[in-house]
């Protein structure tokens, strides 16, 4: 009879190297070649000391992966752009790296603000995020100096929380000399407001909110279900909206499908 040694064994899971880019170094982490995204997230926050739900891994177009994005699928060489905006842990870690260096950080806004569905302009206006040597796109939303607490608190009480629904706030600053607050977006987040699309598919003809019969539209039932959603995980949480209104809605394209419901939590959010 063999012996538990004399018995093959299975050979060891291959594994990918990839180069995670940040603040304009590389860091080498070491995956399976079956994982995804989720598992590369914990293993860069074994090397570089980064929380995983502070993490963004974007791709060469600057769009982030999903944590199930399998590491395999990745164009050679096998490569991501970390990004994480607004969290002091990754403040101090990246002053860490850089031996007391303190990171050269700014924003641009531009003058070009994203198009509505119905052809009117948002609020939103387009911008680039400079972290070190990497700069990434950004979307911009102006506010009164008086809004900045109100704000930062907002900021605070979402920044851990992930969910598909939820309109991410990067980062507040101010220009010198300059009090108007700038809110910072995630890029890609969205390309209008509820109310536009409305407007859009109304001045065609179309009624996306209630059918014939009174009864809602598949769009506007989703909607809603989604928007009830969030509502959920934020009493779960034990914080919730003060006010709430169609200035919070936005929506994302999706191909081959309906938009998705994205919603703006930047202001009036109170906790037990």
């Amino acid at each position: 009879m063999a012996s538990p040694s004399d018995m093959p064994k299975e050979p060891p899971a291959a594994t990918i190297q990839v180069q995670v880019q940040w603040c304009g170094t590389d860091y080498p982490v070491g995956v399976k070649a079956d994982a995804d995204i989720g598992e590369l997230k914990r293993k860069t926050c074994e090397v570089t000391g980064l929380p995983s739900k502070r993490q963004k891994h974007m791709n060469p177009k600057n769009k982030e992966y999903n944590d199930d994005h399998p590491i395999g699928l990745l164009q050679p060489p096998h490569m991501t752009d970390l990004i994480s905006l607004n969290n002091k842990v990754a403040y101090d870690i990246y002053k860490d790296h850089f031996f007391g260096e303190k990171p050269t950080c700014s924003v641009k806004a531009t003058k070009d603000r994203i198009v509505d569905f119905d052809g009117s302009r948002t609020k939103l206006y387009k911008g680039k995020y400079q972290v070190g040597s990497m700069e990434i796109q950004c979307l911009i939303k102006f506010y009164q100096p008086e809004d900045r607490a109100d704000l930062l608190r907002s900021i605070e009480l979402t920044r851990t929380w992930k969910h598909p629904n939820l309109l991410v706030m990067e980062t507040l600053y101010k220009e010198t000399g300059n009090q108007v607050q700038r809110l910072v977006l995630s890029p890609d987040t969205v390309n209008g407001s509820l109310q536009g699309y409305i407007n859009s598919r109304k001045e065609k003809g179309e009624d996306v909110i209630s059918k014939a019969n009174g009864s809602f539209t598949d769009f506007f039932l989703k909607m809603i279900l989604d928007l009830c959603a969030v509502l959920d995980q934020m009493v779960k949480r034990r914080v919730c909206p003060r006010k709430l209104g169609m200035q919070n809605l936005y929506l994302k394209s999706v191909e081959n499908a309906e938009p998705e419901l994205k919603i703006l939590f930047d202001k009036d959010i109170l906790e037990e």
